[in-house]
């Protein structure tokens, strides 16, 4: 008898076991929860959006919620610079399409006051069947101070040339004429949506056209003098 194990010891190992068991399932109750917070924690983190650039080229966007809450002058300047290109500048081939955009990037009641004048759709008019570009070169822009966190609008000014040549055929200096132009905008902020991708409207816009440089430097000049007055 001396040979078998006594109950205590039986029953010791018993505890032992017991307490191994136990220590693994909490083990394994950690992992679980660990695991739980991290899929939790992915899920409300925005997903990385993948676009594609005109080449093919993937951009990778890993931040989706910042653009929505702030506005950079990096975007205002973009906006700007686009939306300019395509209320100022002519492409014969393409006239509708053009104002069309142009018009889509301003809110309700600019939209309604441009199409009621009906200056642009005049404008371009006299481009229609024709065999002309232009674009806008050397453009400058002056953007104010604001809060990018805001909701205020956004001013701004510049000034450039609006160069023409022919879309077809070779081109040389003598093709070519161009315009000075002055601008001023303000820009509505709205919220980032399909709609709205820039989270900007151009609220009012007035652009003036110029044949000589020097007719600009006046511009400016009044410009400057007007905000020393303030």
């Amino acid at each position: 008898m001396s040979g078998e194990p006594r109950y205590y010891e039986i029953e010791e190992l018993r505890r032992a076991g017991s307490r191994k068991l136990w220590a693994a399932i909490g083990v394994l109750a950690l992992t679980t929860l660990a695991l739980a917070f991290v899929t939790l924690a992915l899920a409300i983190k925005p997903a990385a959006v993948i676009a594609f650039d005109a080449t093919g080229r993937p951009i990778v966007f890993t931040d989706t919620y910042t653009p929505a809450q702030e506005t950079t002058k990096v975007r205002v300047e973009w906006f700007l610079k686009y939306f300019l290109t395509k209320y100022l500048a002519i492409d014969s081939t393409r006239l509708d399409e053009d104002l069309a955009t142009a018009l889509n990037l301003m809110t309700p009641d600019l939209r309604a006051i441009v199409m009621t004048e009906g200056k642009e759709v005049e404008r371009r008019k006299k481009y229609q069947g024709g065999n002309v570009r232009s674009s806008l070169q050397g453009l400058e822009l002056r953007i104010g101070e604001f809060d990018p966190k805001g909701s205020e609008p956004i001013y701004a000014y510049g000034w450039g040339r609006n160069v023409f040549e022919p879309i077809f055929g070779e081109v040389s200096d003598a093709d070519k004429a161009q315009r000075f132009v002055f601008v001023k905008v303000m820009l509505e902020r709205y919220p980032v949506t399909v709609t709205t991708p820039h989270g900007l409207l151009a609220r009012y816009a007035e652009w003036l056209s110029f044949e000589t440089e020097q007719q600009l430097e006046v511009q400016l000049l009044k410009l400057q003098r007007e905000a020393k007055a303030q």
